[in-house]
């Protein structure tokens, strides 16, 4: 929900939950929301408090319609998608020797091809999906959208990506060495100076020499190549 906002993309979280026929609620565990949301919805659906609707998310008596229904009377209570499974799936459910046989018995007579079949399943399913997303998804510019992800495609591409990170890849190392160089002789200077002046109000000495020559002149080997590691990580 964090990603959606930040693109500018609305979704109908009642309009989702119409269409799908399950409760749907929004998290962003980062910010711990909707938590305690999310665990109140599943203990209604675990105690049966929440009846989720009796109805399949596509149409699946299309796509065999009358072995589906002789299924059905063969295994009672299931639903058209699941007679749809038990034609392509029955040799591996437990199932006894008369249903087994009886469930094959519908397949040849129906000529059913499993295959097709779920081909067709996943093309139904894919466009109710795409149904569901118009229904309930606005992005506030679809076109701009579009735009980056066929961008996105060129520049990540086998050989144009190829192609975008060589020049990218010499253009932030050089940029490593030209544009740090100015905070960096910054830094060195300035911790130059501050040598210099602590190296002035102190006594001299072994612990003189260890503060100054030790632990500032360490700080500044580290503080050094700050520029450096920011430009490579930007």
């Amino acid at each position: 929900m964090d990603l959606a906002k930040r693109n500018n993309i609305q979704i109908d979280i009642n309009g989702l939950e119409r269409e799908l026929g399950v409760p749907i609620v929004p998290v962003n565990p980062r910010k711990n929301k909707g938590i305690a949301e999310l665990k109140k919805a599943i203990a209604l659906v675990h105690e049966n408090i929440y009846q989720l609707p009796a109805r399949d998310f596509i149409d699946s008596s299309t796509l065999a319609e009358t072995a589906v229904a002789r299924v059905k009377t063969v295994v009672n209570g299931i639903s058209n998608y699941g007679a749809i499974h038990y034609l392509i799936n029955h040799e591996n459910f437990s199932l006894s020797d008369t249903d087994q046989e009886a469930i094959e018995n519908i397949e040849v007579e129906n000529k059913f091809n499993p295959t097709k079949t779920q081909a067709e399943e996943i093309m139904l399913r894919y466009g109710r999906i795409k149904q569901v997303m118009h229904q309930t998804v606005v992005e506030s510019d679809p076109l701009k959208n579009i735009f980056f992800r066929k961008a996105r495609q060129y520049i990540v591409a086998p050989f144009l990506g190829l192609c975008n990170f060589i020049p990218g890849f010499i253009f932030a190392f050089q940029s490593i060495f030209s544009f740090a160089q100015y905070p960096m002789s910054a830094i060195e200077w300035g911790f130059g100076q501050v040598t210099g002046w602590l190296g002035n109000i102190l006594p001299a000495g072994w612990l003189t020499n260890l503060f100054l020559n030790g632990f500032v002149a360490g700080l500044s080997g580290i503080l050094i190549f700050v520029p450096q590691i920011m430009i490579l990580l930007d």
